[in-house]
């Protein structure tokens, strides 16, 4: 089974609704959930252990990509902060040395944890932070303890609503122009 957690319920209903259509009713089911709020997010894993009993995998890509001036707290809230407390919480409900069975933790970072930029320092800034953080509780120390293996996965460039133009934005206007231009340009994954 599968838990979808979303701020969205728009979008996570729709999802929900296409995944069961093609892997069978029930697989799927959308929790509406803000993954800043720390209670909401804690809950969702509480309801998910109600309703499934364990946890097996969870795979941690909420994310933002707006440097400007009223959004980039929220954006590293969202980027790392939230991936944080969610990853905290899966090591400890799957921890083998804490009675859990084990399990995965996949991260979504970027490409952009590796490069520098001028177009979104903080944004490449949470996602070196993610890369970081997951790759030291990856650490065979940790693993060979707790059963829990962290996976990061760094993507390119790709086309969803995260590289939609209304979405994005950065704190020098001269900046967010150029970064626009060029974004209309760029190839994209799919």
């Amino acid at each position: 089974h599968i838990a979808n957690l979303d701020v969205s319920e728009d979008i996570g209903i729709a999802k929900q609704d296409k995944l069961n259509e093609k892997y069978g009713e029930n697989k799927v089911k959308f929790y509406k959930c803000d993954v800043t709020n720390d209670a909401e997010l804690l809950g969702a894993y509480q309801s998910v252990l109600d309703e499934h009993g364990y946890i097996d995998v969870v795979k941690n890509n909420a994310g933002i990509m707006n440097d400007s001036k009223e959004t980039y707290r929220k954006q590293i809230q969202i980027n790392f902060l939230a991936l944080t407390t969610s990853t905290l919480k899966a090591m400890d409900i799957m921890r083998k040395d804490e009675g859990g069975k084990g399990g995965v933790i996949v991260n979504i970072s970027s490409i952009a944890a590796l490069l520098q930029d001028e177009f979104l320092p903080i944004y490449y800034g949470t996602k070196s932070a993610v890369l970081q953080f997951s790759n030291c509780i990856g650490l065979p120390r940790y693993f060979s303890r707790t059963g829990v293996r962290v996976i990061t996965m760094c993507f390119g460039a790709t086309n969803t609503a995260l590289l939609h133009k209304d979405m994005m934005g950065n704190f020098d206007k001269v900046i967010e122009n150029e970064m626009m231009d060029i974004l209309s340009k760029h190839p994209m994954q799919k």
